[in-house]
């Protein structure tokens, strides 16, 4: 029964995984998947089997996929308040005023509007021409667009260039509490620099010099939110892939408070940004432990460790 043999083909996924052969990717030849040994009940059996894992393993995955949903709606969530305090503030009742860009609308009356490259008093590309020519094990941290994330560092690839590039380009470091700001792919997506990756180098990304006259992750909410995102979508340029490039990064327009109202920004957002991400992780906890269930379901009953006798077709 085709149902019966998905589920134990399913079972024996991490026998499957350690037949395969080959160094770029695996693959498994059709002689090796005849030499895998799999249990083979009666047919009675197998369809009752085949039923029993049809209804729980629908079960998990509806579960499964209301977690999702629920992801979705924070990840929706967090934005739209995202986007709500770079453009208003904090206080609901401040004075505002237009601020004489259609797709902003009104801000608060003490508020500017700047561009990037005056508020930044330095925006560049890479230093690092082919950087991959110097990568070696141990050596200065080197961040790509693969290692951003919206506001946060994803630390799982971090390439390493020698120490004889890092000192050819010692005036390219990037200091902590600069941002990096993805260009391609996924543009606008941008974090900032922390204290241990102080000194770094950059590619495939845009680096926003950070300064004592304005809160850098003020700024990096404000270019993960949709006033930034408009502007790239506006600008995109690419078939394959989106992208921005310094120039007209440099005339984005963004609504600037008053530094010490950025700081209070700032700590607000970053506060909503932890507590959110500790939920979605929670969630992708259980996530992963439906799964496992899941997967440990399957195993045990093809392999005849859960009575399945009153699935068995009068």
């Amino acid at each position: 029964m085709t149902e019966y043999f998905y589920y134990q083909l399913s079972a024996a996924v991490t026998v499957l995984q350690q037949a395969g052969r080959g160094s770029t990717f695996q693959e498994l030849s059709t002689t090796d998947l005849g030499l895998i040994l799999l249990a083979h009940p009666c047919e009675k059996e197998q369809q009752a089997i085949a039923a029993f894992l049809d209804r729980e393993t629908t079960r998990i995955d509806a579960l499964i996929a209301r977690k999702e949903e629920l992801i979705r709606l924070i990840e929706e969530k967090r934005i739209g308040l995202i986007n709500c305090v770079v453009t208003r503030g904090l206080e609901p009742n401040a004075p505002l005023n237009e601020s004489g860009i259609p797709w902003l609308g009104t801000i608060p009356a003490h508020w500017e509007v700047r561009k990037l490259k005056h508020i930044s008093r330095e925006l560049a590309g890479r230093r690092i021409v082919q950087p991959h020519l110097y990568f070696v094990p141990d050596g200065v941290p080197l961040l790509s667009a693969i290692n951003i994330e919206p506001n946060g560092i994803i630390r799982d690839d971090i390439k390493m260039v020698n120490t004889a590039i890092d000192e050819r380009h010692a005036a390219s470091r990037v200091r902590a509490g600069d941002l990096l700001t993805v260009r391609v792919g996924d543009p606008g997506v941008t974090a900032v620099i922390p204290p241990d990756l102080d000194g770094c180098h950059f590619a495939s990304t845009m680096l926003i010099r950070g300064d004592s006259s304005f809160s850098s992750s003020w700024l990096s909410h404000c270019m993960n939110s949709a006033v930034v995102q408009a502007q790239i979508d506006a600008a995109n340029y690419g078939a394959a892939q989106k992208q921005f490039n310094i120039g007209v990064a440099a005339n984005f327009l963004l609504p600037v408070p008053p530094l010490e109202e950025q700081e209070r920004i700032a700590d607000h957002l970053d506060g909503v940004w932890s507590q959110m991400d500790t939920l979605i992780a929670t969630i992708e906890t259980h996530q992963e432990l439906f799964r496992e269930h899941r997967q440990a379901l399957i195993t045990a009953a093809v392999t005849g460790q859960i009575d399945v006798r009153a699935e068995l077709p009068a």
